[in-house]
């Protein structure tokens, strides 16, 4: 299969039917330099970036250092309340500016030559600033601001495209998913982890939105005690433009949790009723709501055959510290770095990387009615949806 794919047309890599549906990927698209050099600058480089969320900077001053693809740059609430974005470079010779992972700073000062910025971004500082002469303007040398910074229910994106369509209008018919899921922004931050997959930062998308694996791969789970309502029938997986997608399924409220012989997650405290939600908006994030769960998950791609993924872990405002701690427990079981599904998951991710040089190279994407917008729960609506904005991405 896919034996005409090339490098140099992005498109060749994926098949689709009469009808322009996907039916299977080149699954050399997770090994491929080439291809992984053009979604740094056609992806990371272009499209709107999941940097941080607000509660992460509340105040003037507040600062976080994070990368958009393999770019570093710092997110900072500037003295006048703006979110800026910035480039975590020194102007002078390059060097990373702002090493701290996050903090509050009157100023930034590059540890080298010891040029300081103000958090708009203006030089103010230059040691020895006679020996440049009277031709050197400290307002020709501002720290290079990304030129587009929207926020959206609490989350900061950021873009290297002047002319990008707005955020909200980018997200189109997600975008109420994502006002529910986050709350309109009215969440609390209760801590992040880190995890380092040895797999391509689209495997880590794809697992999480492949609505197929969790009654196979997580059997344990899904076979507790309480009748977990994940399963065939009860949801649905659905593609919005631009590559967003999502999986949705009802809320499982245990009658007769007992914490001897069910896992946490089916102890839903925060809620009785409503949906369950796993989406992604393209190409960075992750929005998890599923039970007591409530995630934001942000991509950094680290190469062609790993990546980053920082989970942020919230509550709602105005929650009991007994559903806090119930929530922390639950994520921690089930999506901390040794959860129970995680460690599945990582296991079958970096499977899937070392599987991606052989000769077989087709991936294919074949449940459920291939032209319908959403399906069953385990149908690969979502994943079609993932890679039909992938092509348009890599072909704008």
């Amino acid at each position: 299969m896919h034996n005409g794919a090339n490098g140099s047309d992005p498109a060749s890599y994926v098949t689709r039917n009469s009808h322009g549906s996907v039916v299977a990927v080149n699954h050399r698209v997770h090994s491929d330099h080439e291809i992984y050099r053009m979604e740094i600058e056609k992806i990371f480089g272009r499209l709107w970036i999941l940097v941080g969320l607000e509660l992460e900077i509340p105040h003037p001053g507040d600062f976080k250092t994070t990368y958009i693809g393999e770019a570093p740059v710092v997110v900072v609430r500037d003295l006048a309340g703006k979110v800026r974005v910035f480039e975590n470079v020194c102007v002078h010779r390059g060097t990373k500016l702002v090493r701290s992972s996050c903090g509050s700073a009157q100023a930034f000062k590059c540890m080298y030559h010891q040029w300081t910025y103000a958090l708009d971004g203006r030089l103010i500082g230059v040691p020895l600033s006679q020996g440049y002469g009277p031709s050197f303007v400290k307002e020709n040398y501002s720290l290079p601001e990304l030129p587009r910074v929207e926020t959206f229910a609490g989350l900061i994106y950021a873009s290297y495209d002047r002319s990008i369509a707005p955020l909200e209008q980018y997200l189109g018919g997600f975008a109420a998913y994502a006002r529910e899921i986050m709350h309109d922004g009215d969440v609390e931050f209760m801590g992040f982890q880190r995890y380092h997959v040895k797999a391509n930062w689209k495997l880590f998308v794809e697992n999480t939105i492949d609505g197929y694996h969790p009654g196979l791969l997580h059997m344990p789970i899904m076979l507790d005690r309480s009748n977990y309502a994940y399963q065939p029938g009860v949801g649905k997986s659905a593609k919005f433009g631009h590559g967003h997608g999502l999986l949705q399924w009802p809320v499982t409220r245990a009658t007769d949790w007992d914490p001897l012989k069910d896992l946490p997650l089916t102890a839903c405290l925060s809620r009785s009723e409503g949906w369950n939600y796993v989406s992604d908006i393209f190409p960075n994030t992750m929005l998890l709501q599923i039970e007591d769960i409530l995630t934001v998950r942000q991509v950094i791609p680290r190469g062609h055959e790993a990546v980053d993924v920082i989970t942020y872990n919230l509550a709602v405002k105005g929650e009991s510290e007994e559903i806090k701690r119930h929530r922390a427990l639950v994520v921690s079981a089930q999506f901390g770095i040794a959860g129970v599904a995680s460690l599945d998951d990582k296991l079958v991710m970096e499977a899937a990387q070392a599987g991606a040089p052989a000769r077989y190279t087709g991936t294919i994407l074949l449940r459920g009615k291939l032209e319908a917008g959403e399906g069953d729960l385990t149908d690969e609506v979502s994943l079609r949806g993932f890679y039909e904005g992938w092509v348009e991405a890599m072909t704008a």
